[in-house]
């Protein structure tokens, strides 16, 4: 008997990127990475329950997501910050896709090459 968990198993994805003209190889942020992140950008609430979204925390945390969830090509957080200016282009087509808004039919086609 299968474990029904199993479609949540990490997984790297390649996704042609538009801005660079390129491929990249992204894996599934886990879990609790999820949280870390989620819990870096949310300040708080409103009284109706409205998440306060600490906006100077969203570059950072961007750049941490991208920098932990590309496989290929590997680039730390220093590398990325330190892109040129134009790279804002590329660097949020692959934020799109990992945070799950990438346009799949358009410039995020993943294609699953194994799991971890």
């Amino acid at each position: 008997m299968s474990n029904p968990f199993d479609k949540f198993n990490v997984n790297n994805t390649t996704h042609f990127i538009e801005a660079l003209d390129a491929s990249v190889t992204l894996r599934d942020l886990t879990y609790a990475e999820s949280e870390k992140f989620l819990k870096q950008v949310i300040s708080g609430e409103e009284a109706d329950g409205t998440p306060i979204i600490n906006m100077d925390a969203l570059s950072d945390t961007l750049l941490e997501k991208i920098s932990l969830v590309m496989i290929e090509p590997a680039m730390t957080v220093e590398q990325l910050q330190s892109l040129a200016g134009s790279s804002r282009s590329a660097l949020a087509e692959i934020g799109k896709i990992v945070e799950g808004l990438g346009d799949e039919g358009k410039s995020a086609s993943p294609t699953e090459t194994s799991s971890t």
